[in-house]
């Protein structure tokens, strides 16, 4: 086949020899794939380019067993050319298919190594210079692949290959051999996706906080080595999805209260009873930081927008966070923290908080993450009237904070959670 003209790169539906060609989803990097090969095509033209298509439309021809769903990676197109032999008549079709093929490769492969972002998980940017770029790994290894056996070397390499991960797939296959219903298999693609997304980053070290499970889980070189129950945040008060590092630990903190919490709770409280500052331990401070006598102030004239003043509750073991706090980057203002109401934890659904994240075992986790240098004895004691002390981890730990309904527990069985968010039936 003559090599066609090198034309520019087509980023829209077009139209050639009567076929309409969809948008590519990956524009740009179709566009530096091909400026490296002096626009030359890739899957047409070139010896074992057949092998190459069908190696690669085996994947998508099985992207429900992957959890992925084939619609992403221009189907009908890759199909049509992949069991066919030969290369299209027309060089400018020849063109707008070697494209779709590049492109699904990318969304493809970007899917199954980073996670769809046709899931709703908690992408942002707090590690987006730790993860590998699928990206960038593509674009160098790509133009290099001469056989099928190398395409299909490629694409394995960036599935996960976490125990969790693949006992979760195992079970998906399971469920589609079986014929499960719909809502059972978003279920559990929601869960792959998500250990994509948490095995991207290759941590040695690193804690998930799963809300679904109301459980949080340390993983060291991929095995679970703290497992603890928490109380993540009442529905009407959602703990947020999030990735944050933990940098440092609190003793004895203060519960600096939120102001919406402040608003809505403790001023409509206060209004009716202003003592009830002093029996709960509630400091009120004004804008110097002087702590201010509850019992004179006119309380009648606050309101749920109006209130000139700040609340925090004193240290102790009567403090709403217990005595250690876990400080996290986390932008919602979230951290992981001791309680003073450990009954919580004997119930089944724990979900009683505003949205932060409270731990069984604070202790042993500090303990954990501090290599042991942490004097539970000291608070223990709940020592009255202390200042809160700080102490920086040897080095920040990420917390990756998911809502799985289906994970793999420590012996790879699947565990079922219920939906209390309603995340994944709206």
């Amino acid at each position: 086949m003559r090599k066609p003209a090198l034309l520019p790169l087509l980023f829209v539906a077009i139209h050639a020899a009567g076929q309409q060609f969809p948008a590519l989803r990956n524009p740009g990097l179709v566009r530096e794939f091909y400026a490296t090969r002096a626009g030359e095509l890739f899957w047409f033209d070139r010896p074992g380019s057949d092998s190459i298509r069908k190696a690669f439309w085996r994947f998508i021809g099985n992207s429900r067993q992957f959890g992925l769903d084939s619609s992403r990676y221009h189907y009908s197109f890759i199909r049509e050319m992949a069991l066919k032999d030969g290369d299209p008549a027309d060089s400018l079709a020849a063109r707008s298919y070697d494209s779709l093929f590049t492109d699904a490769v990318f969304s493809f492969c970007k899917d199954l190594h980073e996670g769809s972002d046709a899931f709703d998980h908690p992408r942002n940017d707090e590690f987006a210079s730790v993860a590998a770029s699928t990206d960038r790994l593509l674009l160098t290894e790509l133009p290099g692949i001469t056989t099928a056996s190398r395409l299909v070397g490629l694409v394995d390499s960036l599935e996960p290959r976490s125990a969790g991960y693949l006992a979760c797939r195992q079970v998906l296959r399971l469920e589609l051999d079986s014929g499960r219903n719909e809502k059972t298999l978003n279920i559990l693609r929601s869960s792959l996706d998500y250990y994509r997304w948490i095995a991207q980053f290759g941590f040695r070290e690193y804690i998930v906080v799963n809300i679904a499970a109301a459980r949080l889980r340390l993983y060291q070189n991929d095995s679970v080595t703290l497992e603890m129950k928490v109380v993540a945040g009442k529905p009407s008060t959602p703990t947020p999805r999030f990735s944050a590092r933990c940098t440092e630990v609190v003793l004895y903190p203060y519960w600096n209260i939120p102001r919406r919490i402040a608003l809505k709770e403790f001023v409509p409280l206060f209004r009716d009873k202003p003592e009830l500052a002093g029996q709960l331990d509630i400091q009120v401070l004004d804008d110097h930081e002087r702590i201010v006598d509850a019992r004179l102030l006119p309380w009648s004239k606050f309101s749920g927008s109006w209130f000139p003043y700040r609340l925090r509750q004193v240290t102790g073991c009567a403090n709403a966070l217990g005595v250690i706090k876990f400080e996290l980057t986390d932008r919602y203002d979230v951290y992981m923290h001791d309680t003073n109401l450990k009954s919580a934890f004997a119930s089944g659904s724990r979900y009683y908080s505003h949205g932060c994240i409270r731990l069984e075992k604070p202790f042993l986790l500090a303990k954990t993450l501090l290599g042991a240098k942490l004097d539970t004895m000291y608070l223990a004691e709940c020592r009255p009237d202390q200042q809160p002390s700080r102490i920086r981890l040897p080095h920040p730990v990420p917390v990756l904070v998911v809502y799985m309904t289906a994970e793999a527990d420590t012996r790879g069985a699947i565990s079922w959670y219920k939906d209390v968010y309603h995340l994944l039936t709206k």
